[in-house]
């Protein structure tokens, strides 16, 4: 990924003369300039509406490198070792954003305007998570540079931190959720269609390499909006899904968190996020597997691929969603928050010229078993429009 670079004033000196009839206006002041301090004293998760200099002073800060280790889930899980053998760490050293370093000035400015171009509920949920993480780590043993992540604690790991916590008297044991972003994602090119960029590296590499010809994405924002800010929601918001899903299956789903997912119709929780049941939604019941090897066949006939035929019957947000039920979360996430945060088209190409907009398919009539999940979250999570 690549990324935005500062935005500067620009303005221009009018030349003096002796003809004018008044004095020459004054340039435009300069945008006012960030500072890392909380600039609303309420904290923000109390707030309807919060701003995304709210948001940003309030919730996000810088990780360095090497100060998390989530591929490890915080050393709890070590590799190689037993799960839950190991002790549980905190993150540890962070900070908010540097105003006097030049990366870090890029980035918030980047997230504030970002987080004012995505809807209201979008900012209030940030704010009620402990952290939004700009992740500093390239190291192998973090995983190198995921454009993302989202940790949850589990009641363990809360007690291990609060052992391990310093402070007289100690706060209450209390679960932290927290979701990163990586700062491998600036510097970068905020230019033309950054989402579409982004969304074609995730399908083609989905779909693996040497299984050209691939199909490529294209995004278009709503007048007034940036697809650099759209892709930097769609990553953030991918990894709130992860949160979401882990909330609404904290108390029912079990260790592979299949059972209990049911047709939308049905009873129970959740709605198939991830058709799991042959029955719930016929013809569905491939994988991701079976998507990409069946592309390798019929690539060149894209109207017969199920590549195609996935993203027609608008049950799936994006080949992504096919990995894993909670996959299928985040990226249903992912799309209500782009739709809600001024996505006007985002088109997957096939070769040959045709194309599916995944937003034409979410407002069909009648309304896509798409539409199901993401009501499902929006009432679920209380969002308003």
């Amino acid at each position: 990924m690549r990324t935005g670079a500062v935005s500067a004033a620009a303005f221009c000196l009018a030349a003096t003369c002796s003809a004018c009839s008044g004095p020459a206006p004054a340039p435009a002041p300069p945008p006012a300039p960030y500072h890392a301090l909380l600039s609303d004293p309420t904290p923000c998760a109390n707030l309807t509406a919060p701003t995304g200099k709210q948001v940003l002073d309030a919730k996000v800060r810088w990780l360095p490198p090497n100060q998390f280790d989530f591929l490890e889930n915080g050393g709890s899980d070590p590799t190689g070792g037993t799960a839950g053998s190991g002790t549980y760490t905190r993150p540890q050293n962070f900070a908010p954003l540097d105003p006097q370093n030049t990366q870090q000035y890029t980035i918030a400015t980047d997230l504030t305007t970002a987080f004012n171009q995505a809807p209201p509920w979008f900012r209030k949920s940030l704010c009620e998570l402990d952290y939004v993480f700009v992740d500093a780590s390239t190291s192998p043993v973090e995983g190198g540079t995921p454009e993302g992540w989202a940790f949850w604690e589990n009641p363990t790991q809360a007690y291990q931190a609060w052992l391990a916590d310093q402070s007289t008297p100690k706060p209450p044991i209390a679960p932290e959720q927290f979701i990163a972003i990586s700062s491998s994602v600036w510097p970068g090119n905020p230019a033309g269609d950054a989402l579409g960029r982004y969304e074609t590296g995730v399908l083609q590499a989905l779909l693996g390499p040497n299984n050209a010809p691939y199909p490529t994405v294209t995004a278009a924002a709503a007048t007034g909006g940036s697809t650099w800010s759209l892709m930097l929601l769609g990553i953030l918001s991918h990894e709130l899904g992860h949160v979401y899903w882990h909330s609404e299956c904290f108390h029912g789903c079990n260790a592979v968190q299949g059972p209990g997912w049911t047709d939308v119709s049905g009873v129970p929780s959740l709605h198939t996020f991830n058709i799991l049941s042959t029955t719930a939604v016929p013809g569905t019941n491939y994988s991701v597997t079976d998507v990409k090897n069946d592309w390798t066949s019929n690539g060149s006939h894209p109207l017969n691929s199920k590549l195609y035929d996935l993203y027609t019957r608008g049950v799936f947000p994006s080949l992504f969603g096919l990995v894993a039920p909670d996959e299928d979360m985040a990226e249903t996430t992912k799309l209500l928050v782009l739709y809600k945060s001024g996505l006007s088209s985002l088109k997957v190409m096939f070769p040959g010229g045709t194309h599916i907009d995944m937003i034409s398919i979410l407002t069909a009539t009648p309304a896509p078993y798409l539409l199901g999940k993401i009501n499902h979250i929006r009432g679920s999570r209380q969002f308003g429009d």
